[in-house]
């Protein structure tokens, strides 16, 4: 599905349009390099601006976030355990581009988030 998706977005969509995917990487997972790699490759074949953002929350936040039940509403996990042991053992995907950004969302609501996110597009340039 996710290859059908980035396909579609480098060869049909307009190329003034932009597109928000989110997946939770890891370091440890190679697969989800894999999975951040192809979707540069599709930011570079449409010489799009390529933003990855790291979101970051501290473990204590994090659970109380996913035990949220709009998360169910859009078929996501609500494991709390299990992203308190994520947490607490994996490190979030590292993705040393020019335009990345991480951001610690603990303490910030998604209006402050999207504001910090919005303003460092601004000051980010195309995929080389």
């Amino acid at each position: 599905m996710r290859e059908a998706v980035l396909e579609t977005i480098a060869t049909l969509s307009a190329p003034d349009a932009s597109f928000i995917l989110t997946h939770a990487g890891y370091e440890d997972d190679p697969g989800d390099r894999k999975i951040y790699d192809a979707i540069v490759a599709t930011a570079r074949r449409r010489d799009a601006v390529f933003v990855p953002v790291r979101l970051l929350c501290n473990e204590a936040e994090l659970v109380q976030r996913v035990a949220s039940p709009e998360r169910a509403t859009r078929l996501k996990s609500m494991n709390a355990e299990m992203a308190a042991r994520e947490a607490r053992t994996r490190a979030v995907l590292e993705t040393n581009h020019p335009n990345a950004m991480s951001l610690d969302i603990s303490k910030i609501g998604p209006r402050e988030s999207a504001r910090l996110i919005l303003a460092h597009i601004g000051r980010c340039r195309p995929a080389m």
